[in-house]
């Protein structure tokens, strides 16, 4: 159940020209690739949440490094529930350990990331954050995923 006092503390930003710009843009069919720069890591993970909120559209966010993933992930979980988002933002990290190291990715990390493939499979994914480096690594189909 969403909170009215909670909508009207988000109405200024919702409301704007700017973002309802962006929500539409986000809703369009076609190249849905933005930038959002400019903004402090909390603000990126508040107009996320908005948007998604506005807009049902899945997102992938992609930032630098892993600590900026997880710092926004944390946000954008406090700020999805504060919403009411029903789906727990993702995060995506990337392998601890290079190929041909020899050495395997921490267990941790890897439940992370089947999690995280699983539920973009499936369709159940709303937002996902990811490092660059996650973003970079060779994946197999969908399907291979869903298991």
């Amino acid at each position: 159940m969403r909170n009215p006092g909670i909508d009207h503390l988000f109405a200024p930003l919702t409301r704007g020209p700017a973002f309802q710009s962006l929500a539409g843009r986000l809703a369009s069919p076609g190249s849905r690739r933005m930038r959002l720069s400019g903004l402090t890591s909390t603000a990126k993970a508040l107009h996320a949440a908005l948007l998604h909120q506005e807009t049902g559209q899945p997102q992938v966010v992609v930032v630098e490094g892993v600590k900026e993933a997880e710092a926004l992930t944390q946000a954008l979980r406090s700020f999805a529930e504060i919403v009411g988002i029903k789906r727990t933002p993702l995060l995506l990290p990337s392998l601890d350990v290079l190929p041909g190291q020899g050495m395997s990715p921490h267990a941790e990390i890897l439940s992370t990331r089947a999690i995280a493939f699983n539920r973009l499979s499936t369709g159940d994914a709303g937002i996902v954050v990811l490092p660059l480096a996650a973003m970079l690594e060779r994946l197999r189909a969908p399907d291979y995923y869903k298991q």
